[in-house]
């Protein structure tokens, strides 16, 4: 027999007695085999995480929060800052329609580029063969489809190589004063010509200049000469209008920037190198003008406006260049010289030639017959002697040439058979000098032989045809 134990609580409650079976109770038919433990498929979600190795040593008894690696997003330069900004190689905030930043900082903003489509190398190379395909066969005949979407080339205009120097009639103008007028204004040749080598450098410095020398040309051509209507012919795409506005318009310009430059030249710096350069365009426009004023045949005498011009601002404001200043006042008291021939005296207008007139620098070397040599010094005692006896007739007196007349004029003719050209042999002025002494002792046979009645003045004419040769004129 089995001993029954009795267990008892702490709280004095009875357990229950557990059966235990015997052995003699079991039966092996009874015992079935148990069914097998389930493995996991390797394919399940656990497989994927591979168990953590556990760390050696003892367990912490406060274990640390195990860090999660984080992948950081690494964010892109920003190529939309403004200007400013990209070139300082600062933030920028991309505010708009100006950087804030650029504010705080003090910095002008120079705003943002404007937006690009992006374009592949093929339509980059698509788009300049279109270009240049345009440019040869002409943008209206050459306009594809990609062309009229994207919008119309852009105008490119060349600004003109020299101010004043525009459009087609300005270099039809340009033309012909370096070609021909240049070449008959001087006798110096084609290689030696103030008129180019001097007044040309000068028009490009000076606008005013530049219209004066325009202004001469266009007054200078005769388009009913057939030089002038193979001008016309050559240049289709202008016509005498067009011609004939443009040259006033130069005209005007001219007159507005000389009256211009008198009105600062009481305040200018005589020391000045824009004053020189104003100064020496003066004196150019005013020769401009007064060749201007021969070339239109003008019978009013407005060239001698320009020739007392000349008169007075050279006697207190001369150019300093001397080869400059040898050069206009050659030239311009040539013109005064040859006034004395076509002037008749008057009250009005006042005598500009001088008998005992003297270059002020020596002119060397000459480039004009009569100037320099002294030839027209007697051209300017002959009209002197001409005036007197004029007078004589106006006033009646009787005899007209006087005593004093007839001793001058063999003074003046004594001096007309000494003077001898001095140019080199073979020279164009060595060849004409000659002549301008006979036509010289011409005027002073006239002057001293004037007509006093209808039957001497035929008298005279008819002994004009047996007039002496000067010695060496033959």
């Amino acid at each position: 027999m089995n001993d029954i134990h009795w267990e008892q609580g702490s709280d004095d409650v009875l357990t229950t007695l557990k059966d235990e079976p015997l052995d003699d109770d079991f039966r092996l038919e009874d015992i079935k085999e148990a069914p097998l433990t389930p493995v996991p498929s390797s394919n399940g979600p656990s497989s994927a995480q591979p168990k953590a190795k556990r760390p050696r040593g003892r367990p912490r008894k406060h274990p640390l929060t195990p860090i999660v690696p984080t992948n950081k997003v690494t964010k892109g330069r920003s190529k939309t800052g403004c200007i400013t900004c990209r070139k300082r190689k600062k933030k920028c905030d991309e505010a708009k329609p100006r950087c804030m930043n650029c504010e705080k900082n003090a910095v002008v903003c120079e705003g943002y580029p404007e937006k690009q489509i992006w374009k592949s190398g093929k339509e980059k190379a698509e788009e300049g063969m279109d270009c240049i395909a345009a440019s040869i066969v002409g943008v209206a005949d050459f306009e594809p489809e990609r062309m009229k979407t994207s919008g119309p080339l852009p105008v490119i205009t060349m600004q003109p190589i020299f101010n004043g120097l525009e459009n087609t009639e300005d270099m039809i103008f340009w033309k012909h004063y370096n070609d021909h007028l240049s070449a008959v204004l001087t006798v110096e040749g084609e290689h030696k010509n103030a008129f180019k080598d001097m007044l040309i450098p000068l028009a490009t410095k000076h606008q005013g200049l530049m219209h004066s020398i325009l202004a001469l040309s266009s007054k200078h051509i005769d388009f009913e000469t057939p030089y002038g209507l193979n001008i016309l012919k050559r240049t289709p795409s202008t016509s005498l209008e067009a011609l004939q506005q443009r040259s006033d318009y130069h005209h005007e310009k001219a007159m507005e920037k000389l009256y211009a430059d008198i009105a600062r030249q009481d305040h200018a710096d005589r020391d000045d190198p824009e004053y020189k350069t104003m100064l020496s365009a003066r004196y150019g426009q005013m020769l401009c003008l007064l060749l201007e004023s021969l070339a239109e045949g003008n019978p009013r005498g407005e060239h001698r406006v320009h020739l007392q011009a000349y008169q007075t601002l050279i006697q207190h404001s001369p150019p300093e260049d001397p080869a400059f200043l040898t050069f206009i006042s050659e030239f311009f008291q040539y013109h005064i010289f040859a006034d004395e021939l076509i002037r008749y005296p008057d009250i009005q207008t006042a005598r500009l030639a001088s008998e005992d007139w003297v270059p002020i620098v020596p002119i060397h070397p000459p480039r004009l017959l009569g100037v320099a040599d002294g030839l027209f010094n007697h051209l300017c005692q002959i009209t002197s002697v001409r005036n007197t006896i004029r007078a004589n007739m106006a006033a009646h007196v009787d005899p007209v040439v006087d005593y004093t007349s007839l001793y001058r004029a063999a003074e003046i003719d004594a001096a007309i058979r000494d003077w001898t050209p001095q140019w080199p042999p073979g020279d164009s002025r060595d060849r004409v000098g000659l002549l301008y002494k006979q036509m010289m002792w011409v005027y002073l046979f006239r002057t001293i032989y004037p007509p006093s009645s209808s039957t001497n003045q035929s008298s005279l004419s008819n002994s004009s045809t047996s007039l002496p040769m000067l010695p060496g004129s033959q």
